[in-house]
């Protein structure tokens, strides 16, 4: 089955039965990022077992995405994290990580430092914003907290969400790729920026785009997404989010 708006495939949806859905309630502000609460303990998505998982979810698998959060959920959605990348890398595809700290979720820093930086070292691409990466590092420069992962066993580039100033990658062949942020005058909602920044850089990459192509995409996306209400409501359609590139895309 495909969302009719979107062509999102959802036929990997479950139901648990007697279980809730997790939700979470974000206030409204004028400046800064919202205060969020969480309601989420014992939900439906903690429970998730590989067994839950259909095999046929994997056919033409490209890219698995994974985030920090649900790494913090349970001991089962960290082990669920755990098999489904085993999984993808077992049938070629490569692996993203966005930290996507949230430390309200975790018993502790260290705990969230340690099982974070854990699950970096078995992906291929790790997402870090440039502050997340210096709590998970203890580093304080872009290519000081590139290296801290990029000399791990598994990533093969870093990607730096670096908020007004743009974006930094540096890959394991000692490539760094730098763009600058899109102008945005007026800042509705920051939630949302950085998985829309992780879809930019992801299309881009399944789009063969090259690496600073990926990240115009991605930092464009994020652009759109903080000028919006709510998570996602400013994602852009492919054409649109072409459009906005070309007409309002800052060069070096």
């Amino acid at each position: 089955m495909l969302s009719a708006n979107n062509g999102v495939n959802t036929d990997a949806l479950i139901q648990k039965a007697h279980e809730y859905t997790g939700f979470y309630f974000k206030n409204r502000v004028s400046d800064g990022d919202p205060q969020v609460a969480y309601f989420r303990n014992n939900s439906a998505v903690n429970r998730l077992q590989p067994e839950d998982i259909d095999d046929a979810i994997f056919d033409g698998l490209k890219v698995l995405h994974i985030t920090g959060i649900s790494l913090a959920l349970s001991s089962s959605c960290l082990k669920m994290a755990e098999y489904l990348i085993d999984k993808a890398h077992s049938l070629g595809a490569i692996v993203t990580f966005d930290p996507n700290i949230r430390p309200q979720l975790w018993a502790s820093k260290e705990q969230m430092r340690e099982t974070i930086n854990h699950i970096a070292d078995r992906c291929d691409i790790v997402i870090p914003g440039v502050s997340e990466g210096t709590q998970l590092t203890s580093e304080t420069t872009l290519e000081d907290i590139a290296d801290f992962y990029l000399n791990m066993t598994t990533p093969s580039m870093v990607v730096l969400k670096n908020g007004t100033v743009g974006a930094f990658a540096k890959e394991a062949n000692g490539d760094i790729t730098k763009v600058p942020s899109f102008h945005v005058s007026h800042v509705v909602d920051t939630v949302g920026a950085g998985d829309g920044f992780a879809t930019g850089l992801i299309s881009g990459l399944i789009d063969n785009l090259s690496v600073k192509e990926s990240l115009v995409r991605a930092t464009a996306i994020g652009a759109l997404a903080i000028q919006s209400e709510g998570d996602n409501a400013g994602y852009p359609v492919k054409s649109d989010l072409e459009a906005y590139i070309k007409t309002n895309a800052v060069t070096d």
